[in-house]
C-alpha cells in the first residue's frame, strides 16, 4: 500500500507592508503631528493679542474663539491618533484618517464664517465674507480639498491599504 505524503497548506500573509504610495502618508503622518503643533504654538501665543481687541467682550466671538481652539485641539488629537493606526497598520486606521481629512476640511469652511457671523452681527455690520475668506483662508481649504480628493479614495479602494492595515 503506497501512502501520499500530504503536507499542511502554506500560510502565505497577505499583509503588505508599508510601501508604494503609502510612503507618502507615513512621511505626513510624522510631519502632520508637528505642523499641527507649530499650528496651536501660535494660536495659544496670540491668546494676549486676540483678548486685546475691541469686539472680543461679544459673547458669541469669544464661543467662536473658544470653539476653535478646542477644534485645533481635537484635530491635533485625532492626527496623533491616526499616526499611531498608521504604525500599528490597524484596519481601522483607512476610515479615520478619511473621517480627518473631511473633518479637517469642515472645520476649515467654519470657523471662519462663524468668526464673521460673531463680527458682522454683534460689532460691525459692514464687515463681509471676504475679509474671513481671505487668500490665505482660500489656499488652506483648496489645499484641504486636493488632499481628500486624492487620499480619500486612495484609502477606499487601494489595494495596497486593504493589504497593509489588517490588524
Amino acid at each position: 500500500m503506497a501512502y501520499e505524503r500530504v503536507f499542511p497548506p502554506t500560510t502565505k500573509s497577505t499583509t503588505k507592508s508599508i510601501g508604494g504610495w503609502l510612503i507618502l502618508v507615513g512621511i505626513f503622518m510624522v510631519l502632520g503631528p508637528l505642523f499641527n503643533l507649530f499650528h496651536l504654538y501660535t494660536i495659544f501665543s496670540d491668546i494676549g493679542t486676540v483678548t486685546s481687541y475691541p469686539f472680543f467682550h461679544f459673547a458669541f466671538y469669544k464661543f467662536t474663539y473658544v470653539l476653535s481652539i478646542l477644534l485645533d485641539v481635537a484635530l491635533f488629537v485625532a492626527v496623533i491618533n491616526c499616526t499611531r493606526l498608521f504604525f500599528q497598520k490597524k484596519k481601522s486606521f483607512p476610515g479615520f484618517f478619511n473621517f480627518t481629512m473631511i473633518a479637517n476640511i469642515i472645520i476649515d469652511i467654519a470657523i471662519p464664517f462663524l468668526y464673521f457671523i460673531a463680527i458682522h452681527f454683534n460689532y460691525d455690520a459692514r464687515a463681509s465674507l471676504g475679509e474671513f475668506y481671505n487668500p490665505i483662508v482660500i489656499v488652506t481649504i483648496l489645499r484641504a480639498v486636493m488632499y481628500a480628493a486624492i487620499w480619500v479614495p486612495y484609502m477606499k479602494f487601494s489595494e495596497r491599504v486593504k493589504n497593509t492595515f489588517t490588524l
